[in-house]
């Protein structure tokens, strides 16, 4: 589909022809992936970064479309999408706000999604992954994923991401 003039594929997360290769990274690449962790590192310093405080901000303007925050459920067990970037559309194929991590994913995918996040909030570490999604054994799409660490107003830990294209500029 294209609407805006970008073009939306079909990359549903349950279609058994895609397949999800990362690659993890030491530190962000992305333009936009650097500027968001470069902000929260600053944010570190003075105790965390605190959405609604510290999040959004001018500063990560370019970036805000690619954010997405997720509320751990039970213990981590799962997590809520409270908010999610018009860049989670692409990936996704619809607004995914509100959805909880298993309904995006099932199985071996659910679980290495979930644990990452689960251990980036115990370990207050981030992490930065390159991911192609390969469609018949074809490049479909290519992003890097950041997650970070951060704290919501009442000082509970949450999870950011960032889901940054490397064929979108900024």
């Amino acid at each position: 589909m294209q609407a805006l003039g970008l073009i939306w594929r079909d990359v549903g997360p349950f279609a058994r022809d895609h397949v999800e290769v990362t690659t993890p990274l030491a530190e962000p690449v992305h333009f936009g992936a650097r500027l968001l962790f470069n902000h929260w590192r600053e944010k570190q310093e003075k105790g965390g970064l605190i959405v609604g405080r510290d999040l959004p901000a001018r500063a990560l303007s370019p970036a805000l479309r690619n954010l997405g925050l997720y509320e751990p459920i039970a213990g981590c067990r799962d997590f809520h999408v409270r908010l999610a970037g018009s860049a989670f559309l692409r990936r996704f194929g619809r607004d995914v706000t509100g959805l909880k991590l298993s309904d995006l994913f099932e199985g071996a995918a659910f679980e290495s999604h979930r644990s990452q996040m689960a251990n980036m909030i115990a370990d207050r570490r981030h992490f930065s992954t390159d991911v192609v999604l390969k469609k018949n054994r074809r490049d479909s799409l290519n992003f890097e994923m950041l997650g970070l660490p951060v704290l919501n107003e009442n000082g509970a830990r949450w999870a950011l991401t960032g889901i940054f294209y490397h064929d979108w500029v900024g």
